[in-house]
């Protein structure tokens, strides 16, 4: 009885087992062939060498060029923004009939950043929170002769931004984080150009409400501030400007005096969004063109008529636009080149077809058939190609490094 499995007796493993076993016998001969052959070993590396090198030196000379065109555009629109190149604030002016007060916004902080990050696909790197009362009637207290008998002393905002303790400068008063909370008056913070303005100190109460019949929400000021830096990436703009009509107060404070006095909850809510530009990859620009643009739908089914103030778009769309120009370019350029190359290459295989074309008839002669022939040249080609393609690489980074010298 025979002791050899069934599989191994079937025809397909035998020439499976076969072609395997035959391995090691072929490297052997390219070995052989090429060690013989050292000239046209040489020549042949070289032509892949310089193929490889000649095809990716335009292609790293093209995106360093890339990166160093889209920072020069996100530059630009920084120095005219004044804020980091890939920062964008998506506002809504909330109503009755789609509220936002402070506690949803908060949740929608994280919703929306998800929703850019997803969309336009770079992480969020810093985001910010503001809610306002809008537009309220600032009011002298009662029985206060210190505003002349005027009730009505001008509009006012009362105005809640997340983190911002850390990057005031209090110029009199006690900072927010310290300033003790009280149940019956309001703590708010004024700019300083305001308390000039008014002639504001620390101590006095005011008084804000809807209307001239609404009740009268009593305010004292704990402190007179202005910001530590106007051009830290933690503010959207200026607050010296924007802010500076503006009442801060802390986020439990406006829950519980102004929130139950806006119908809305809020007038106007803002998130600040900065996105890491580091993780930019020039070739998808149009990718993030149209993230934004996504981003906005998206967010509009959360919140009807919010919109994003400032983003990228016309930089990365005038990048777009130049990098175009540049590849037709260099595509001119390299068309010669190749040209050249390929010629040389026709020669190379010439000159080898011709040198082996006598051990090519000696192993034609001993039995190998025209597949394995094919099959040896191609297993020669790739030996060739795994050795040479490094090598060709670093040859096109340093084309790319000389081409980058020009003027």
């Amino acid at each position: 009885m025979s002791t050899i499995p069934e599989r191994a007796r079937r025809p397909g493993n035998w020439n499976l087992i076969a072609a395997i076993s035959r391995v090691p016998g072929m490297i052997n001969l390219i070995l052989q062939r090429r060690i013989y052959h050292l000239g046209l070993t040489f020549l042949a590396l070289f032509g892949v060498v310089l193929a490889v090198g000649l095809v990716t030196s335009a292609s790293f000379f093209s995106e360093a060029v890339d990166r160093a065109i889209l920072l020069q555009e996100m530059n630009a629109f920084t120095k005219v923004t004044g804020r980091p190149p890939f920062s964008t604030s998506v506002y809504t002016f909330p109503s009755s009939r789609f509220p936002v007060p402070l506690e949803q916004a908060e949740l929608l902080s994280k919703q929306i950043a998800n929703i850019l990050t997803g969309q336009v696909g770079l992480p969020v790197r810093q985001s910010g929170l503001l809610v306002s009362s809008g537009g309220m009637m600032m009011r002298a207290p009662e029985n206060s002769d210190l505003f002349a008998g005027n009730e009505f002393l001008g509009n006012a905002r009362v105005v809640y931004v997340e983190d911002v303790s850390d990057h005031l400068e209090i110029l009199s008063g006690q900072p927010p984080a310290s300033a003790p909370a009280s149940a019956d008056v309001l703590a708010i913070w004024v700019h300083q150009k305001t308390a000039e303005k008014i002639n504001l100190s620390v101590g006095e109460t005011l008084g804000v409400s809807v209307t001239l019949s609404s009740p009268v929400v009593p305010m004292r000021v704990a402190g007179i501030w202005k910001a530590k830096d106007p051009k830290d990436p933690f503010w959207f703009s200026d607050p010296d400007s924007t802010l500076s009509d503006a009442f801060l107060v802390r986020r439990d404070d406006y829950i519980r005096f102004i929130q139950p006095v806006v119908p809305s909850g809020s007038r106007e809510a803002s998130w600040y969004i900065v996105l890491d530009e580091k993780s930019v990859i020039p070739q998808r620009s149009p990718e993030y063109i149209a993230g934004f643009t996504q981003a906005l739908t998206e967010i509009q089914r959360y919140l009807p008529g919010a919109r994003l103030n400032s983003p990228p778009l016309d930089p990365l769309k005038s990048f777009v636009n130049r990098s175009a120009v540049l590849t037709v370019i260099l595509l001119a350029y390299n068309l010669p080149a190749f040209g050249i190359l390929l010629y040389f290459l026709v020669i190379t295989s010439t000159i080898m077809a011709q040198w082996q074309r006598r051990e090519t008839a000696i192993l034609a002669s001993r039995g190998m058939n025209p597949v394995g022939l094919v099959n040896l040249t191609l297993a020669e080609q790739i030996l060739l190609f795994v050795i040479g393609f490094p090598i060709g690489v670093g040859l096109g980074m340093l084309v790319a490094r000389l081409m980058s010298l020009t003027t």
